[in-house]
């Protein structure tokens, strides 16, 4: 995580950086039959860990509603906060949690996920697309589809992360 971030042009560029990140990862994903991975959450995980989760819920807002935009619909604001609270979430465990990092990547990417996908994107995704049916059925429909995008995001997420700091050890001969 970025330790200092006093500076407010410093803060502006990664939220503008994430946000941007976020809008092309949009429109990339993998297609998988009725399903697809998209890669959105790596992205909102990265910042929530690598800069602060202040700067992932900006940029997670941000991105989303240009990437609603450029995609031709209005963005739905429960669905925005959902994407918002997964770099936010992950970002908090991990920053104020003292367990190990791989158990706070874990328990932080879980919270992570019942906090934006079933509740706030399903909720979201509910009443713009299946208002009047089960919302319970609704929500459990969605539940596997979401968690194997979610555990595809989390371990893409962790490599990357690990990527990071096995680069840094080697620059600085540990």
């Amino acid at each position: 995580m970025v330790k200092n971030l006093n500076n407010k042009t410093q803060v502006i560029s990664y939220i503008a950086m994430f946000s941007a990140l976020l809008v092309v990862a949009n429109f990339v994903y993998v297609p998988l039959g009725a399903m697809a991975i998209s890669f959105v959450p790596t992205i909102a995980f990265l910042a929530g860990v690598l800069i602060n989760p202040w700067v992932a819920l900006m940029a997670g807002l941000i991105g989303d509603t240009l990437g609603c935009f450029l995609k031709g619909y209005p963005p739905a604001p429960l669905i925005l906060l959902g994407t918002a609270s997964w770099g936010f979430v992950l970002g908090m465990v991990v920053k104020h949690c003292s367990w190990s990092f791989q158990k706070r990547m874990i328990i932080g990417g879980f919270l992570a996920y019942l906090v934006g996908s079933v509740l706030l994107t399903s909720t979201g995704m509910y009443l713009l697309t299946a208002k009047g049916s089960n919302y319970l059925l609704f929500v459990i429909a969605r539940i596997p589809v979401q968690f194997l995008n979610f555990v595809v995001n989390l371990i893409i997420t962790f490599m990357v992360l690990k990527n990071i700091r096995v680069n840094k050890s080697k620059e600085h001969g540990i």
